[in-house]
């Protein structure tokens, strides 16, 4: 039987997901924003590089909601995106695994770049 995590250990799991998350956009040559307002919205990071702006949603799922997350995510950003000029395709991360046909699937349906824990 697992453990179930306390909320603030989940929390301080996805702060700390997150925070690596952009390190890694940090070392792929991105400049990171992190906690960024795009309109009214705050998103968890706003990268950029090579005059490509991309709104970032980070999250730590399990991998029997990581599709749900992905879905709820993707429909958020675009329709954040519907109300600012000058943004690039949303990237989705998560902290679980997604099989190839479900990230295939969720990049072709969901007009969303989908990184998962791979």
């Amino acid at each position: 039987m697992g453990v179930e995590l306390s909320r603030r250990e989940a929390t301080n799991r996805g702060f700390a997901f997150e925070d690596l998350v952009a390190q890694l956009f940090s070392k792929l040559g991105y400049s990171v924003t992190q906690s960024a307002r795009i309109g009214r919205a705050e998103i968890d990071l706003l990268v950029e590089r090579d005059g490509q702006r991309s709104p970032v949603e980070v999250s730590v799922v399990r991998p029997q909601s990581a599709m749900m997350k992905l879905r709820n995510d993707a429909e958020r950003l675009r329709s954040l995106l519907a109300t600012v000029e000058g943004m690039s395709k949303p990237i989705i991360v998560l902290g679980s695994e997604l099989t190839p046909a479900a990230k295939a699937w969720s990049e072709e349906q969901l007009d969303v770049s989908a990184w998962d824990a791979r």
